[in-house]
């Protein structure tokens, strides 16, 4: 809700009591545990500890604005400051609010049209099944791409988790591919777009991809070339797409119909219990060689451990960590000594 330093405080407080082998009856136990703080989150502790719950986390998870910014951010596209304008500014609190009232919002980000057409897909965990079949398609188009390629599911899913909410994938084509060219004769294999594409940032609307014998049809795709955007997470060659996932178990090339890309056409789309599919969000991020066991790292999760990660990289070990590299302050690079570390 706006208050990250608070949001933090209370992960960092949570995933020290989740590590803990026993369970919490008194603060006694728990007093001097580095990780719990001294202030705000020792007192919810205590409260939670006499009560059973506690008021404040009560009330504001019943609360209107609470329920309609966590409705709004479950929208692809739309994150904590745009749904706070939304509820704010233009009295928005649901997604059909969305859909109404979408010609006044001027909401430029092309994800989000997406993501409210088909909300409900893509708030359905993904499981490990779907994911590892996705996968299992990338490799066999990979296969006819090139040869020495590392591929890796991640997120959640390379923690042990049984589900997801999208399908994050490393791809690595060796030493000699570092201009991420691999990548987009995967993602641009129906013709659409095709491995130039990677030059430019390039958008793929309904783009056809083929994969091997079976064939699959990308319902919203776009690239991202590193100097595209910061991020927060890297600044890695990426292509950012839904995926129309068929709904049968032998995932059989069947033709599947074209799609408007308008609101009215992907709303009416996306509430069609018979089309034979569900969108699901897929990441392909393409990685150089000599980046892959940071980005492994970085893409692995959980954001806290890496938080904490990078905050021992930075105070004990003077290094800056990404999921680019180990850097030195001062020299930039990371000296050999440091590096067999």
């Amino acid at each position: 809700m706006g208050d990250e330093q608070r949001c933090l405080a209370y992960s960092t407080a949570a995933a020290t009591l989740k590590s803990l082998p026993f369970t919490v009856t008194t603060m006694s136990q728990i007093v001097d545990l580095k990780g719990l703080g001294s202030g705000h989150c020792l007192k919810v502790l205590q409260e939670t500890l006499d009560t059973g719950y506690c008021r404040e986390v009560v009330s504001k998870r019943d609360s209107d604005k609470y329920k309609s910014i966590k409705s709004l951010t479950g929208v692809y596209g739309i994150g904590n400051s745009v749904a706070e304008k939304l509820y704010t500014s233009c009295n928005i609190t649901s997604v059909s609010d969305i859909i109404t009232s979408w010609g006044r919002l001027a909401l430029n980000d092309e994800r989000i049209k997406y993501g409210v057409a088909y909300y409900e897909d893509l708030n359905t965990p993904v499981t490990r099944e779907t994911a590892e079949r996705i996968q299992g398609v990338v490799r066999r188009e990979l296969d006819q791409v090139t040869q020495g390629y590392k591929l890796e599911l991640m997120g959640g899913y390379r923690r042990g988790k049984s589900s997801g909410h999208d399908v994050d994938l490393l791809v690595c084509c060796g030493s000699n591919d570092e201009d991420g060219g691999s990548t987009g004769g995967v993602v641009g294999s129906g013709g659409s777009a095709g491995g130039v594409g990677l030059a430019t940032v390039s958008c793929f609307i309904q783009l056809i991809s083929s994969f091997s014998n079976y064939k699959y049809f990308f319902l919203q795709a776009a690239y991202r070339k590193q100097s595209d955007r910061v991020s927060s997470m890297d600044n890695y060659e990426k292509c950012v797409c839904i995926l129309k996932c068929p709904l049968q178990d032998d995932w059989t090339p069947d033709p599947m119909e074209d799609i408007q890309t308008d609101v009215s056409s992907l709303v009416t789309s996306g509430q069609n219990g018979d089309r034979g599919w569900r969108a699901t969000r897929v990441d392909l991020v393409y990685v150089p060689q000599h980046q892959w066991p940071y980005a492994v790292l970085g893409w692995s999760g959980s954001k806290l451990f890496l938080r904490l990660l990078r905050r021992y990289a930075s105070s004990t070990l003077g290094l800056v960590l990404t999921s680019h590299g180990l850097w030195n302050y001062c020299k930039r690079k990371l000296s050999s000594t440091l590096q067999g570390r």
